[in-house]
């Protein structure tokens, strides 16, 4: 069993011709909402690829809330320990270019509710995890009690270091996993991107005794590092992007549910980029979320 504790918001998506820089105004082409949230995402992710999972986290006693709380349902995510709150359900601003970018801003609202007391009166669903997610749109006193949890009770604690405003270093030593992508890892590192090699990521996992870290690369794929083998480059198909929201948390979904399978690494890599390969194609987060069927039948194309 899979359990993630994290976000779940509304995404309220915004077509533009491009991305705004500081100072600039530029006109939406379309509105539209859709069910969203890291948490929410990873949970909905691993599930539609046939995962157990239970999502741990917050919504609103509105519409949104409802309709939150559905899309995980239909997709097959246990959702009987969210807990409905007074405020309103969490939001994320979502501009999209149409080279498929994105630049988003969180409402976290809900998001705060998912505190310590809560994490305790739920701690007994840890007995039974295999595998827990956790993400950065969460209080941080939360995610350094859900990691104790998962250490007394043996569960591999995956971790994706996003967003990094609050992000302390000491938070992601002795994970199991730590998949971010290659801007997040440079900005942990203190390192620009660009200047970023395999040396310095070797380093940076025994500094922090990280069990495998995975940098998703976007359009290019991921690299994985671990104590054990040597480094692999896991390259992806191209992809006519359409819409990038949602392809990070795909690409985790899918990499935790394979290797919750105990499949090799390289296959759960390969599997995971497949998955946000046919998420990108699609717009929206959650409802372009591919299933198990989707992603087996592009494996077996491309890998059998």
């Amino acid at each position: 069993m899979i359990i993630v504790v994290g976000s779940i918001n509304m995404d309220v998506c915004l077509n533009v011709d491009k991305i705004p820089v500081p100072g600039e105004t530029v006109m939406a082409e379309k509105v539209s909402k859709n069910c969203g949230g890291k948490g929410a995402n990873q949970a909905v992710a691993a599930a539609r690829l046939g995962a157990e999972v239970i999502m741990l986290g917050c919504v609103g006693e509105d519409e949104n809330g409802d309709s939150l709380l559905h899309s995980l349902e239909m997709s097959g995510v246990k959702t009987e320990y969210v807990m409905k709150v007074p405020v309103a359900s969490s939001s994320a601003y979502i501009c999209i270019s149409k080279k498929g970018d994105n630049s988003i801003v969180v409402d976290s609202s809900a998001n705060r509710f998912v505190t310590v007391d809560y994490i305790e009166k739920n701690k007994f669903l840890f007995a039974d995890a295999k595998y827990c997610i956790l993400q950065m749109e969460i209080p941080v006193e939360t995610i350094k009690c859900v990691i104790k949890l998962c250490r007394t009770y043996n569960v591999k604690i995956i971790f994706n270091p996003s967003p990094l405003s609050e992000f302390d270093v000491r938070l992601i030593q002795g994970v199991d996993y730590l998949i971010p992508n290659e801007i997040e890892l440079s900005e942990i590192m203190g390192k620009k991107s660009d200047s970023l090699c395999d040396y310095d990521c070797i380093k940076f996992l025994k500094e922090n005794e990280i069990g495998t870290l995975v940098v998703t690369l976007g359009s290019l794929g991921c690299k994985i590092f671990d104590n054990v083998n040597e480094t692999v480059f896991i390259k992806t198909k191209e992809r006519e992007a359409i819409d990038t929201t949602g392809a990070g948390d795909t690409f985790l979904g899918a990499f935790v549910t394979a290797i919750s399978e105990r499949k090799p690494i390289e296959y759960a890599a390969n599997f995971a980029n497949i998955a946000s390969g046919i998420e990108v194609m699609r717009p929206g987060a959650q409802r372009s979320m591919p299933t198990r069927e989707e992603v087996e039948y592009e494996y077996n194309e491309n890998f059998s």
